[in-house]
Formats: C-alpha cells, structure tokens, sequence
C-alpha cells in the first residue's frame, strides 16, 4: 500500500508516495531542511487510469503526454521543471 499525497485535490489526478524514491540533494541543519529533499519518482494515477511511476529525470519527456489534455498547464509551462510538479496536477485539475 502507498499513500495518497493529494487527498485534497485528487478527483483527476492522483499522486502516491513511491516508498523506495531517493531525495534530491537537501542543505539544511539537523532535522531542518532549508531546501532541497524534494522526492525523484512518484507514482501518478490519472482519470481512473492505472498508476505509473513518474521520474525527475523523465518528467520533461512526460510532460507533453501527461498534460496534453489542458491547454493551460501546457501554455504556462513552457519549461517544466519537477519541482513545479504539484503546480501542473493543481492547474490540470481547475482546468476539468
């Protein structure tokens, strides 16, 4: 079982914490981040489709597909970067 990340907004989309996901590099003190420590796969599940795992170094390639279906995620991310990941799923779910 993985848990659902987005339970407030995930009538379309979907998102799972991917338990064996490795961090990006974080700077911080102690147990406080300051930044970074950001997931590098989620496993995303979209319109009643099956989940799959979505990775860092292949979001630029899924953007396109994973996207596609709202003009307005694809129009304002011109250049998607992972960390603006939660930004997409927010903007492709005001967009249905």
């Amino acid at each position: 079982m993985v848990q659902l990340l987005n339970p407030g907004f995930s009538k379309h989309v979907k998102v799972y914490h991917d338990p064996y996901a490795k961090e990006t590099m974080s700077i911080g003190v102690g147990s406080l981040k300051l930044a970074g420590g950001i997931a590098k796969s989620y496993y995303i599940a979209k319109d009643d489709k099956p989940a799959f795992r979505l990775k860092k170094k292949d979001y630029d390639k899924q953007f396109i597909p994973l996207w596609t279906s709202c003009k307005k995620v694809i129009e304002n991310y011109t250049n998607p970067v992972w960390r603006d990941l939660a930004k997409h799923i927010i903007t492709f779910s005001e967009c249905k």
